[in-house]
């Protein structure tokens, strides 16, 4: 059995459990926000709730997304409706639930917003995408296993290198993908790349299979602990200055930092690639309603840090780079 699945304390499901059990005990039954299945979704059509896709459970998008919902139920107006936050399998069938009204608002990458905005890939120009918030950001960890033979490890070429990328199941394959494509075949052969799960990116990098593993998701994140925890996985800035000019060109990327001491043993910032999180609606969305939501939860940022790790450095005022480029909610 892959031994990454078996994280004690930093399980996806575990700490999905563990998480909404604190939820529960902080804010009590009354603003408590319980996530539901779409097709559970699909059968609420009532004006008094408005609804909040966020990620899988025990993702960081779906602990945050029920953290929203609760601070502003808490807060809201008895008369405002309530928020609920559901699951979802990712930013593409987040985007066709709220462009096809099953959901009301979704947290999102920025770059598949992006995409969907302009019309780019498989999506059609939706012009009606709105951004609500800039929540937390999301950066790329490069992760190789810490030797002697990898102490002087060259991440300005990856052509020599076994690869492997967050695999399809998270957003984090469509950013990967789309970054290596602009840095060129010079710098890494698109063939030799493998996805995978986090958990098997870990263990293949633990097991010598392959050089580095390229990740994007929230930190703290399990898989990268318990690699650390097994066989001393270690993360490497990915930052250099080809990627720096690929990155400030870009309309969706910027460059993020992991804070030391995120992980075991890891004694100095990392800087790397991010996306922003955002929080996403359509101009369909109840104009009131959107904007107390907003509101609130701007009055709110202090007690909002202190209850996810990712929202630390939250800024519900800044403007992220996609956002200069996009219609903000309450924009004809």
């Amino acid at each position: 059995m892959n031994r990454f699945n078996k994280n004690i304390f930093m399980h996806p499901r575990l700490s999905g459990v563990i998480f909404s059990a604190a939820l529960f005990l902080f804010y009590g039954v009354p603003g408590f926000a319980y996530a539901q299945s779409l097709p559970e979704q699909d059968e609420i059509n009532n004006s008094a709730v408005f609804t909040l896709a966020t990620g899988r459970p025990g993702s960081t998008h779906a602990q945050v997304g029920e953290i929203l919902c609760n601070v502003y139920n808490r807060q809201r107006d008895p008369n405002s409706p309530l928020c609920r936050s559901i699951y979802s399998p990712g930013g593409h069938q987040q985007l066709a639930d709220m462009l096809s009204n099953k959901v009301h608002m979704a947290i999102i990458q920025s770059d598949v917003v992006a995409a969907a905005y302009m019309g780019k890939k498989q999506f059609k120009t939706n012009d009606q995408l709105r951004v609500l918030l800039p929540l937390h950001d999301q950066v790329m960890a490069a992760v190789i296993k810490d030797s002697a033979a990898n102490s002087r490890f060259d991440i300005t070429s990856m052509l020599s290198k076994r690869v492997t990328i967050t695999d399809s199941i998270r957003d984090g394959r469509f950013t990967l993908r789309r970054l290596f494509a602009t840095m060129g075949p010079s710098y890494i052969n698109e063939n030799n790349i493998v996805e995978m799960t986090p958990a098997d990116q870990a263990q293949a990098i633990c097991d010598d299979r392959f050089d580095i593993g390229f990740m994007i998701l929230g930190h703290p994140n399990g898989a990268i602990q318990q690699g650390i925890h097994d066989c001393e996985l270690k993360l490497v800035p990915f930052d250099f200055p080809k990627l720096r000019a690929v990155v400030e060109s870009s309309r969706y990327l910027n460059m993020g930092k992991i804070p030391k001491d995120t992980y075991t043993g890891q004694m100095a910032i990392i800087s790397a690639p991010s996306v922003a999180a955002l929080l996403v609606t359509t101009d369909r969305f109840n104009h009131e309603t959107g904007l107390a939501f907003i509101n609130i939860l701007r009055d709110n940022q202090s007690i909002l840090r202190r209850l996810h790790r990712s929202l630390v450095d939250l800024d519900l005022n800044r403007r992220p780079t996609l956002v200069r480029h996009m219609k903000l909610f309450g924009q004809d």
